[in-house]
C-alpha cells in the first residue's frame, strides 16, 4: 500500500471508532459483539436482554451510520438518515 493509502485508512479507522462511540450503549454492544467477536444475534440478544430482532436491527443501524461518518457525513446528518 501507499503512504497515502495508509493514512487515509488511519484516519477512516479513527472516524470510525469515534463513530462507535457515538452510538447508544445497547447498539454499540450488539455491533461489538456480532461484528467483531462473531456471536450470533440470539447469542447477542441474550447476553444484552433484547429480543434477536432488536440485536439486527442495532446492526443495520450501527453499519449504516458507520459508513455514513466514514463517507464524511456529521452526526446530525447520519442520525438523521438513520433514523
Amino acid at each position: 500500500l501507499s503512504p497515502d493509502r495508509l493514512v487515509l485508512g488511519e484516519e477512516e479507522l479513527q472516524v470510525f471508532k469515534a463513530a462507535l462511540m457515538e452510538l447508544s450503549p445497547k447498539c454499540r454492544q450488539a455491533f461489538v459483539l456480532c461484528r467483531l467477536r462473531e456471536h450470533s444475534d440470539r447469542e447477542a440478544a441474550a447476553k444484552l436482554g433484547l429480543q434477536p430482532r432488536m440485536v439486527r436491527h442495532y446492526l443495520t443501524q450501527a453499519c449504516t451510520y458507520c459508513r455514513l461518518r466514514i463517507e464524511g457525513y456529521s452526526a446530525k446528518e447520519a442520525w438523521d438518515v438513520v433514523r
